[in-house]
């Protein structure tokens, strides 16, 4: 069958929307999609091992795994994910690798790992403290959103100085 079809039947089984609540099954089924190349499948299935919802057990080490391979499959909000595991879950703080999750992210066009970017650099978390680089990701990340562009997401009254770095 295809993987949407799989995923969308794991999210009711995972909410009990149209049917019981029953996480074992929403997990074999998310599981039966990510096999079949689903992204978004492998993030939700991640999700569910990093927090542990509707009685699993946590698995960070899993999480982590699963994580890598919903954002392989081009499913690049798993980035900003893992960024955030790498800089929030007790044994796994790794600020180096948070930063290499949320640039590759950012730079492959997430805006939630421009978001995350643009926090990094921001206080030099896993980089050298960067305003320039913090506002360019912010306004990166806002224009993607909003559907602007960033000319009109950056004002010009305090901004002048870097505007010629900006797209």
């Amino acid at each position: 069958g295809l993987a949407a079809g799989y995923e969308k039947m794991a999210e009711c089984f995972e909410y009990g929307r149209g049917t019981v609540f029953d996480i074992i099954r929403a997990v074999e089924l998310y599981h039966t999609a990510l096999t079949k190349k689903d992204g978004l499948a492998g993030y939700r299935l991640a999700e569910i091992y990093r927090t542990g919802r509707g009685g699993i057990s946590p698995d960070l080490p899993l999480a982590e795994a699963t994580y890598q391979e919903a954002g392989e499959l081009g499913w690049l909000p798993a980035y900003a994910a893992l960024a955030d595991m790498y800089m929030n879950e007790p044994g796994f703080t790794d600020y180096r690798k948070a930063f290499a999750c949320a640039q590759y992210g950012a730079e492959n066009g997430d805006p939630a790992c421009m978001t995350v970017l643009a926090k990094m650099y921001n206080t030099g978390t896993g980089t050298e403290k960067n305003r320039v680089e913090a506002l360019k990701w912010t306004a990166k990340a806002s224009a993607l959103r909003t559907g602007g562009k960033i000319s009109e997401v950056i004002q010009p009254d305090n901004t002048a100085d870097i505007r010629e770095d900006l797209p």
